[in-house]
């Protein structure tokens, strides 16, 4: 009888030990589910911050400080993107040079195209819609 008392309680010690190691690995596997969401979400963030950068110049009636300011954003980010590793460089359709910007016009900001993979923005162009000083 000793021994039969022994075995059950070998083997109960066994199904308790079995228990808390699937515990354990359900536990680690919801963990890591939860990190890989959280990382999604986090990097969906930065994609957002990264693209609302430029999309706050997106429309009609832009004056040409605001055109000025895109276009050193747009060369700030590609001067940084090779030396730091993010979204690589955009490109700027129409006017893209801040000389060209005329201090009496309206411009337009439209046609942003975005990377497939990443959702980052890779291009948009900037228009000029006329002057608003009558002659």
């Amino acid at each position: 009888m000793d021994n039969a008392s022994k075995a059950l309680i070998m083997a109960g010690a066994i199904l308790i030990a079995v228990m808390l190691i699937s515990l354990g690995v359900l536990l680690f596997s919801r963990g890591q589910q939860i990190a890989e969401d959280a990382n999604v979400s986090i990097g969906a963030l930065g994609k957002d911050a990264y693209n609302n950068r430029f999309l706050i110049y997106r429309g009609r009636n832009k004056s040409a400080s605001d055109i000025r300011r895109l276009i050193q954003a747009v060369e700030s980010h590609n001067h940084n993107s090779e030396e730091v590793g993010i979204y690589g460089e955009i490109d700027i359709g129409g006017i893209e040079d801040a000389d060209d910007i005329l201090s009496s016009h309206w411009y337009t900001v439209s046609d942003f195209d975005y990377d497939d993979n990443s959702g980052a923005i890779v291009s948009f162009t900037i228009e000029e819609q006329g002057s608003y000083i009558a002659n």
